[in-house]
């Protein structure tokens, strides 16, 4: 059994019928939510609504890089990086707590959007069980939680143990595609 397949079945799919921004973009979703993340796009794009990501799937190196840019800032140049280059808000998860690094999150690249767009964008997610769990800092995340509130709720709703065990795995899935770290 290869790691990035659990009994068979891709743990972690790729989204490439949606435009990413920025070179560090990694357009993966966790395969449990995929069906749910395309109908929420093709509802987007037939009500003439683009959807461009500007972050999705997060391995670990890269959630811990912007953790210690957020809080362990060494110079100006990791300030500069945060601030411009990712626009990393004030609050950044620990690594292995964000929903990025489970496959059940992404962001969007809010500069396409209108306001009464963003607004439809968010009834349509909602109606597949994404919601935007970091208001008002990060207008521009979402998360599959299907409504609920606890994350080892969420995975237990996926078929996971807890939310360690899926992190885990969905991190384990995405080493073993031979995808690069950050």
């Amino acid at each position: 059994v290869k790691l990035e397949r659990i009994m068979n079945k891709p743990v972690l799919v790729e989204v490439d019928y949606v435009e990413g921004t920025g070179e560090h973009v990694i357009l993966l979703i966790n395969a449990k939510i995929a069906d749910k993340f395309k109908a929420f796009v093709d509802e987007c794009k037939k009500k003439g609504i683009p959807i461009k990501l500007s972050d999705c799937f997060r391995d670990i190196s890269k959630q811990n890089h912007f953790y210690n840019l957020r809080y362990h800032p060494r110079n100006q140049d990791d300030i500069n990086d945060r601030d411009l280059k990712h626009g990393i808000g004030s609050k950044v998860s620990r690594p292995g707590s964000s929903y990025h690094n489970a496959g059940l999150a992404f962001d969007l690249d809010l500069e396409v959007l209108s306001t009464s767009e963003l607004s439809t964008v968010e009834q349509i997610a909602n109606k597949y069980g994404f919601y935007r769990t970091v208001l008002p800092k990060e207008p521009w995340h979402f998360s599959y939680t299907n409504g609920l509130s606890n994350p080892n709720e969420v995975a237990a709703s996926l078929g996971y143990k807890n939310w360690t065990t899926m992190v885990d795995i969905v991190q384990k899935a995405y080493k073993s595609m031979g995808y690069p770290t950050y």
